[in-house]
């Protein structure tokens, strides 16, 4: 017995010159549970740091897009325009608990070290001041984790201070104004 879902989501789609952001598909489960089974970035992504189940996976995707449904945003798929295939997700979330709307990223290992990264959550950065009306935008970054806030910087974010996420730990706090990405996306 095959299913056809009977709706879809009305996702808006961003582009870059190498990345389409856009809505989740069941197609993309295959690479969305690969990230999350890789080591090196469950590592970070995860509240355990350590990789998940295909299962745990699934209920993870399934809590992604439910974040379009009970708040009209949520993180987008980043997809390679070249290959077509999943790159790995950015965008906004709002868990319960956060001081603030906060911009999430992670590119799967065989994307990483191409500006992929950077690229996405400009573009998601962006639509989330153009299109959601926040006045600052935060990142939660677990301090060992030098990638993520290298890319934080990229994108225009400083350190805050610190916030603590349970069960996780501490972690960095990275922020940007309004004002600040403004005069970032002038110059």
């Amino acid at each position: 017995m095959s299913f056809t879902a009977a709706f879809s989501l009305p996702f808006p789609r961003l582009e870059t010159d190498r990345l389409i952001l856009r809505g989740w598909h069941e197609t993309d489960f295959d690479g969305f549970a690969a990230l999350l089974a890789d080591p090196e970035v469950a590592r970070w992504i995860t509240l355990e740091g350590r990789p998940q189940t295909r299962a745990i996976a699934w209920r993870n995707m399934a809590s992604v897009i439910g974040h379009w449904v009970l708040r009209g945003f949520g993180m987008f798929v980043v997809e390679d325009k070249a290959s077509g295939h999943f790159a790995g997700y950015a965008g906004p979330l709002r868990p319960e608990g956060r001081p603030a709307l906060e911009i999430g990223w992670a590119i799967s290992t065989e994307f990483q070290r191409r500006g992929y990264g950077v690229e996405a959550a400009r573009a998601a950065l962006g639509f989330m001041f153009d299109h959601l009306g926040e006045d600052r935008v935060i990142a939660v970054i677990h301090p060992d984790n030098g990638p993520s806030a290298a890319l934080a910087r990229a994108i225009g974010q400083v350190r805050a201070g610190i916030f603590e996420l349970q069960p996780a730990g501490i972690h960095d706090l990275y922020a940007i104004t309004r004002a600040q990405w403004q005069a970032l996306s002038a110059g």
